[in-house]
């Protein structure tokens, strides 16, 4: 196995993919091509998981601050009109986070699962309006999810 980023623990939200440094000179060893690869399979896998990890800290803090959460929310169309600025900044800081310290792979894994979640949020929220079949949708989701990251993780092995 490759050595193990010293910032992210093993086995983090995706649990059995390794987590590989995502340093271009963790792989001095090999060509120029199977290093570029399984950089960015690995920055594929980081992405991803730091979107699932932002998901899920968001429930938590919905679960344990239901009140200022809805506050926060029922303030978000005024925020949209008033500070369009900070909304995008935010939504837009992983993304340029990634790109300018040369990772566009946790970039592009970020956004996969992130528009995968919007997709499969409005046919889970249309599932659920048709009597209830959102956790099924849900399932389903974490299904796919599983299987992008297992199929990443696999890449990723196979590239070493």
């Amino acid at each position: 196995m490759e050595s193990v980023s010293a910032s992210r623990p093993v086995g983090g939200v995706l649990g059995g993919v390794p987590q590989v440094a995502a340093d271009p000179h963790a792989h001095a060893g090999r060509s120029g091509a199977a290093s570029g690869v399984a950089t960015f399979a690995c920055d594929l896998v980081l992405g991803a998981e730091g979107a699932v990890k932002d998901m899920v800290g968001g429930v938590l803090n919905l679960l344990k601050h239901p009140v200022s959460s809805l506050k926060g929310l029922a303030l978000l169309p005024v925020t949209l009109i008033t500070r369009p600025g900070d909304v995008a900044r935010a939504f837009t800081a992983p993304y340029t986070e990634a790109l300018s310290s040369g990772h566009p792979g946790r970039a592009i894994g970020r956004g996969v699962v992130e528009i995968g979640a919007l997709v499969l949020g409005a046919k889970s929220a249309i599932g659920a309006l048709r009597g209830g079949h959102a956790a099924h949708a849900a399932g389903q989701a974490g299904h796919a999810a599983g299987q992008v990251a297992s199929h990443a993780g696999h890449f990723a092995a196979g590239a070493t």
